[in-house]
């Protein structure tokens, strides 16, 4: 298949308990070459795609809501070579693939199955989240994996700013260790601990405070997350071409109407706030963690009337204008203790 630079080489889409398999195909010069849309949940066989040739166009592969089986694929071009969009389980085995230009598995969409991300199944490369994402479901980030939000500002004209946020309604299991933590940062991060220059610009961009927008916990369904030993950088802007509420919102990690569990985990380089935690479910422990380098490190915005307990302990805060920010009409306990604020 010879595609367009504006077209698909090979589209399937398919709602099927048979077999799928797109197999032995040579796609050349196509913006897109290989799309499969395969709904197939991890109980159905999985989606094969194998000994498929994608060459001289942009994006290579792509792979919608489904069970897929990769193998034996030469794939190229100057985009992102794999994108998965909403819930996909992956299996790649045997590919050859040419990390020139975007590097990077592009993630995007809906997450309703519980999906697992890690250095393996992202072939040793970044996630890179390209639009809003939503978790629905459980998405557990392996210690060692990376993931870049992309940027995409018009500020300098007057424009708008378009900012790449995590919407977590169901739990985000991000456990790194303090050899192999999780990294979340700017695709514009070339540092080496982040997988070096993932958008193939050399030097041209850099990041800066505000690449990106957050990610948010919402309500009590998300109450069961952890983040443990995670590095976040560069986020917290708001989306001006929004015209929604969240506009006005400048914080890089934000739990509303949630208590999620964070520890050891380090907030540097936040547009605004670090951590800002509104209405809390449950009782709130926020510990061992380190802010640097932004306006306001933590605060906490507890309910009225709840009987709800806040413990800061043992957190690091510098360079920043406010360090913790405490804000507790319910009727629990508020304990401050052992954290450090230069």
């Amino acid at each position: 298949v010879t595609g367009s630079a504006d077209g698909t080489g090979v589209f399937v889409s398919t709602t099927t308990t048979g077999t799928v398999q797109v197999n032995d195909n040579v796609v050349t010069g196509a913006s897109l070459g290989i799309s499969v849309n395969g709904d197939r949940p991890p109980e159905y066989s999985p989606a094969t795609i194998k000994d498929n040739i994608v060459s001289d166009g942009n994006n290579a592969l792509n792979l919608t809501d489904g069970n897929y089986m990769i193998s034996n694929n030469q794939l190229s071009g100057s985009g992102y070579k794999i994108q998965e969009t909403g819930s996909v389980k992956t299996v790649y085995s045997g590919n050859t693939i040419d990390w020139t230009g975007l590097k990077g598995i592009r993630v995007s969409g809906t997450v309703f199955r519980d999906q697992t991300w890690s250095t393996s199944n992202s072939l040793g490369q970044p996630y890179v989240v390209t639009d809003d994402l939503t978790v629905n479901a459980r998405l557990t980030i392996e210690a060692g994996t990376i993931v870049k939000m992309a940027v995409d500002r018009r500020t300098s004209s007057g424009g708008y700013q378009y900012t790449k946020r995590i919407f977590v309604n169901g739990i985000l299991d991000a456990q790194g260790t303090t050899a192999n933590p999780i990294y979340i940062t700017s695709l514009r991060d070339d540092s080496p601990e982040t997988g070096g220059d993932t958008n193939n610009d050399s030097t041209l961009t850099i990041p800066a405070k505000g690449d990106w927008g957050y990610i948010k916990f919402n309500g009590t369904g998300s109450s069961d997350s952890v983040m443990r030993h995670v590095v976040i950088r560069y986020g917290g802007l708001r989306d001006d071409n929004s015209s929604s509420s969240e506009t006005w919102h400048n914080y890089m990690v934000w739990a509303n109407g949630s208590s999620p569990l964070i520890s050891n985990t380090r907030f540097e380089h936040f547009y605004e706030t670090g951590m800002r935690m509104d209405n809390p479910s449950l009782d709130v422990v926020f510990s061992n963690n380190s802010f640097s380098f932004g306006s306001n490190g933590l605060y906490l915005n507890g309910p009225d009337t709840q009987l709800i307990d806040a413990t800061v302990l043992n957190n690091d805060i510098s360079v920043v204008y406010t360090g913790i920010n405490v804000k507790w009409g319910a009727t629990g306990d508020v304990l401050i203790d052992g954290n450090t604020v230069t």
